[in-house]
């Protein structure tokens, strides 16, 4: 870089508020992208540890068969590796210490495994006691599984004792009442998922049938495919050859979640990058005020013959340096921050409010190259302008009053 006599301080200045503004948005870019990432994943983990790829019910809200030919059908379908039927309804959930509404699944744990991954978060106790033939054994066939947040909220633990009401109603001598079963704890799972952790009791499918009244009967037949992206073309497929039936699938449940979370990344995406364009405009700013104070230093190279392509190749080289090291600064500062908020408990979550209680990372290189390509690009395109009026610059002119 050619040196000049005024200002020259002044200059350096801004090209290293320059750099540290590239530096600053690369490094944003990249953990903000990695957060959103991360929370995506994590989302999806959760979300499909705890539920199935597609659900089939009744189209007309009623109940379905406990039927081999229905899972033979379902099964019959490309892609569709285990099936798994199970009972949902509404219930409270009462103890000791208080009692709390909840969404209720009457599964048979050895099936249900194979379609979700429940037993996955079991932290005490196991989902044995739910299983079919339990009680045979000498276990409680009314045993239940509850949520880590529930069981606290509950002040339960294994082996306690708990009551659960659903709103259906049974004949009884003095009228009709609310059915109430009295259960043990046998597990307790955490998914992570503040929502499904508060709000979930499972139990076991023969219990379930028994308290809804249902008898050999269920409510949802719950399918694991090969391919969970799939889940969408089939369920669709389903609901088209058979008009008693309804399919849903996982991202159809959690549409406006995900929706959500995209158009968060794409807005925040777009802020960092006004924040990239920014530093790019102190590039310029910074490149012009060195055109105007090397006037006679360009004036003489050209009058030596440089030609005006030279002249503006400096200054692309110029530019291309600020953005290289400025890419580098950033991703360094960007990748060891994320590093730092993977390994450590930085940043605790409220799980009530966002589902997760810590901040999930996952970086990606394809993005990370993006991001650092992009800057670079930026960083040239900063002195298109100034390299531009350089080599314009008239030889005569520029050293005239010299």
């Amino acid at each position: 870089m050619i040196r000049g006599r005024h200002a020259s301080k002044l200059i350096s200045v801004f090209s290293l508020v320059s750099l540290l503004g590239v530096a600053v948005a690369v490094a944003a870019l990249i953990v903000v992208l990695s957060v959103m990432n991360g929370f995506d994943r994590d989302l999806k983990e959760k979300i499909l540890g705890m539920k199935a790829h597609v659900m089939v019910s009744s189209a007309e809200g009623e109940s379905l068969a406990e039927s081999d030919e229905i899972e033979k059908t379902l099964l019959g379908y490309s892609g569709v590796l285990n099936v798994s039927p199970y009972i949902t309804g509404q219930g409270m959930v009462l103890s000791r210490w208080g009692a709390q509404g909840v969404g209720v699944f009457g599964v048979n744990p050895a099936r249900h495994g194979q379609v979700t991954e429940l037993d996955r978060y079991v932290t005490h106790g196991s989902l044995k006691p739910l299983e079919e033939g339990a009680a045979a054994e000498g276990v409680p066939r009314d045993a239940v599984a509850l949520g880590a947040e529930l069981s606290g909220a509950l002040g339960v633990k294994v082996g306690d004792q708990v009551t659960f009401f659903v709103p259906v109603l049974t004949p009884m001598p003095m009228g009709l009442f609310s059915k109430a079963v009295k259960c043990e704890v046998a597990a307790v799972f955490k998914s992570g998922m503040y929502e499904y952790d508060r709000n979930l009791l499972y139990t076991s499918l023969a219990s379930a049938q028994k308290v809804f009244n249902m008898k050999q009967r269920v409510t949802h037949y719950a399918l694991r495919l090969q391919d969970m992206d799939g889940a969408e073309k089939l369920s669709k497929r389903i609901r088209q050859d058979h008009s008693g039936w309804w399919a849903v699938d996982w991202s159809e449940l959690n549409r406006n979640l995900f929706a959500a979370l995209k158009m968060e990344r794409y807005v925040m995406g777009l802020i960092l990058i006004l924040i990239l364009l920014v530093a790019s405009f102190t590039i310029i700013g910074t490149f012009t005020m060195l055109v105007v104070e090397k006037k006679r230093e360009i004036g003489m190279l050209r009058a030596m013959g440089a030609s005006a392509a030279s002249l503006q190749r400096v200054f692309l080289w110029q530019g291309s340096f600020i953005g290289l090291v400025g890419m580098l600064l950033g991703s360094s500062v960007g990748l060891g921050l994320c590093a730092i908020l993977t390994y450590t408990d930085m940043v605790v979550l409220p799980g009530d409010i966002y589902y997760l209680s810590h901040l999930p990372i996952q970086v990606s290189a394809w993005e990370v190259g993006a991001i650092n390509a992009l800057a670079v690009a930026v960083s040239m395109m900063a002195t298109f302008i100034p390299a531009h009026r350089a080599a314009a610059l008239d030889p005569v002119e520029a050293i005239r009053y010299e």
